[in-house]
């Protein structure tokens, strides 16, 4: 193909790259449209190269190849200097953002704990002290359904790990949105489901914490709990952060009190979801695996200490993100 040929059929294309790295520094200030034209940009930097290839195979002149290795060089600089400050983000949100916005927010922490944790163990307390009270929290089918699920060691592993996760996954997270979108409801939503989950989870420990039933029970469960639960807690938390900001909005409407909230509950709700996907992970690759207890008691330990000390102590090296 001459020279002439190859600049007619790809230079509508060069101009467009070319406007998408202008576009790129300045991204938030786009329209949606623009913005979602952005995300050809990997695309489009991958074919520019290409061509830059061709053309010095081809061997066409150096003002054409200079143009095209000048426009990949500032394309690899953008799109990939973009990447690493995305992954940079990701790993301040956690390292320093996550905890110390938790942190901030502990008076929601705490009365979140209060909603689960006092159901819980009221409600485990007895279930534990008569084993026909159970029977008052949920129906005869589900017990005994939770009953053959811990009478005999490995629990659920009938489902194969990958099943399992996958169901863990999607139910374990989408109950922290729910949680979250239920504050919307001037949290009341978010109230009623983690006091639901406390009755439901402090009745079901608290009955299964009898022989036969006991060592299977804590076995599989204690692996996983720490995330899981406190992931809970934060959720919650999360979805009270606006039912407070509904309730008692200050010298804002509602709506702009809400707004004003929404972005820090988010990053509460963002990390509790990533808790609670690792809690699956661990459930559902570790807590069903026929390992002596004495190994499980000491990872749960461990995790038991871990959590809550990223939480209360990560990030306290600067001022709060």
């Amino acid at each position: 193909m001459h020279q002439a040929k190859f600049e007619e059929d790809h230079a509508a294309q060069w101009q467009q790259f070319q406007t998408m790295l202008d576009d790129l520094p300045h991204a938030r200030q786009l329209s949606p449209k623009r913005r979602q034209d952005l995300e050809t940009l990997p695309r489009l930097y991958r074919q520019v190269c290409s061509q830059y290839s061709l053309a010095l195979r081809r061997r066409y002149t150096s003002g054409l190849a200079g143009q095209l290795h000048t426009l990949i060089l500032r394309g690899h600089r953008l799109v990939y200097q973009n990447r690493g400050q995305s992954l940079n983000k990701t790993v301040l949100f956690f390292r320093r953002t996550f905890p110390c916005r938790v942190r901030q927010e502990w008076r929601a922490v705490f009365f979140s704990l209060l909603c689960f944790l006092v159901p819980a163990l009221t409600l485990g307390w007895q279930c534990y002290q008569e084993s026909s009270f159970i029977y008052l929290l949920m129906p005869a089918d589900q017990v005994e359904a939770l009953e053959r699920s811990f009478s005999k060691p490995g629990g659920r592993t009938a489902q194969g790990d990958a099943l399992a996760f996958g169901y863990y996954i999607k139910n374990n997270v989408s109950i922290d949105f729910r949680t979250f979108a239920g504050g919307l409801f001037g949290g009341m939503g978010t109230l009623l489901v983690l006091v639901y989950n406390g009755v439901v989870i402090g009745g079901a420990s608290g009955h299964l914490s009898h022989a036969p039933f006991a060592e299977h029970f804590w076995a599989f469960v204690m692996g996983h709990s720490a995330l899981e639960l406190i992931a809970m807690i934060l959720s919650g938390a999360s979805g009270l952060m606006l039912g407070r900001a509904l309730i008692h909005p200050g010298p804002y409407r509602r709506l702009d009190a809400l707004r004003q909230v929404a972005p820090e509950a988010l990053q509460i709700l963002l990390g509790a979801a990533l808790m609670t996907a690792l809690a699956a992970v661990i459930e559902a690759f570790w807590s069903a695996q026929p390992l002596p207890l004495p190994v499980k008691a000491a990872f749960a330990t461990i995790n038991w200490i871990a959590v809550p000390a990223y939480l209360c102590l990560a990030g306290r090296d600067r001022h709060a993100a």
